[in-house]
């Protein structure tokens, strides 16, 4: 019979391979643990080795080595520091939590910005000239040519290091790691920053930009989701133009030059849009990806329907045609013979319309078929107001 894992010589043998995938990490040099019993590895593996810091001049920790220990004299300050930036941003209190502790043990420990204090001159030079305290006197006598440290809470790489933190975990606030953050460590949080910024940076020499949810203005909350319009102006509408049309596979974000966001297809979506010719609307879920745009354009003083676009310029998937729909009775737009509607199935009911006419069956059909191909003529704005769209 062969004998269980630990017994024997196997346990001598192989001793991390008897721990499983936790003593394989182990012999690699990382630490992980699952989030529950049985559960998947978590996405975030904190590596017990850390890359060396530079270390040269007075502003940076000579007399200490990476690892060990450093005697900061101004430790609450900077504790301090870190929790006022945190009230003053509203950080999530994990976000908060995080920082006190994690964020607050690298900068102590690993931060390589520092000045020596071996004197009481110097300790005046970064304290500010005012008496040391005893206990400074006493360290001085004790420890010699020993060096304690000072960092300045208000550095600004410590900041923009504190800022690239805070952007990524307020990105993973509604995901899988949410409520887990205390198990990130500095070293994957800060590895998982820069991944993220390769993947954008790759992503926009593709054409993608980022979304601004301050380009958007809800119009309609629908069944998948919601739509939204696109606002704004300048660099804003053209990088939500580009954003829309990475995800979306159409023309409409397509810029010649998608540095500068110029030129193409794109110049002339975001000039129609600022100059008032055009209304785009877009169709987010709840991770704010876009599935439906739809746009409306200027047409004889009214807003005239003039696409519904699904991805790579196709209709629309059916599961989407009842957002539509209650984006359609939301502004009520013109029908001008679209060939998107045809294929949705979506017509405006003549019901509505012949109530209002006051006219019945055939008549009503027929005149209904007549404004919607020639224009109504005296009774445009009776029908504006009868528009209600549905399914054929």
């Amino acid at each position: 019979m062969a004998r269980r894992c630990g017994e024997g010589e196997a346990a001598v043998k192989r001793p991390l391979r008897c721990a499983g995938p936790w003593g394989r990490r182990a012999e690699r040099g990382y630490w992980a643990r699952p989030l529950r019993p049985g559960g998947r590895f978590p996405t975030l593996l904190s590596p017990l080795r850390t890359p060396p810091q530079p270390s040269s001049g007075m502003d940076s920790p000579t007399d200490h080595p990476h690892g060990a220990a450093r005697d900061v004299i101004n430790a609450d300050a900077i504790r301090a520091a870190i929790d006022r930036r945190s009230q003053q941003r509203r950080d999530h209190a994990d976000i908060a939590r995080w920082l006190r502790s994690h964020f607050f043990r690298w900068a102590i420990g690993r931060f390589a910005h520092v000045m020596p204090v071996r004197s009481v001159e110097q300790w005046r030079v970064c304290m500010g000239a005012r008496t040391p305290p005893d206990w400074l006197l006493r360290k001085l006598d004790a420890d010699g040519a020993a060096a304690m440290l000072y960092i300045d809470p208000e550095h600004r790489l410590l900041r923009e290091r504190e800022s690239r933190l805070v952007e990524f975990f307020n990105a993973r606030l509604h995901s899988r790691l949410a409520g887990k953050f205390q198990r990130v460590a500095f070293d994957a949080a800060e590895t998982a920053w820069q991944r993220d910024h390769q993947r954008m940076q790759r992503r926009s020499a593709r054409g993608w930009w980022p979304s601004q949810p301050h380009a958007l203005s809800d119009v309609v909350t629908t069944p998948n989701g919601r739509f939204g319009e696109l606002r704004g102006s300048g660099g804003t509408l053209r990088a939500e133009l580009a954003y829309e049309s990475f995800h979306m596979q159409h023309c409409l974000g397509q810029f010649e030059d998608r540095e500068r966001l110029q030129g193409g297809y794109g110049e002339y979506y975001a000039r129609s849009c600022e100059q008032g010719r055009i209304r785009l609307f877009s169709l987010r879920d709840g991770g704010n990806r876009p599935h439906v745009t739809v746009s409306l354009i200027e047409d004889l003083g009214e807003w005239s329907l003039e696409q519904i676009k699904g991805k790579q310029n196709t209709v629309p998937a059916a599961r989407y045609v009842p957002d539509v729909l209650r984006l359609l009775n939301a502004l009520r737009p013109r029908d001008i013979g679209s060939r998107d509607l045809l294929q949705l199935g979506i017509v405006a009911r003549a019901d509505a319309v012949a109530r209002l006419l006051g006219l019945r069956g055939a008549q009503a059909l027929a005149q209904f078929r007549a404004e919607r191909e020639f224009g109504a003529g005296g009774r445009a704005a009776i029908t504006r107001s009868a528009r209600i769209w549905a399914r054929a």
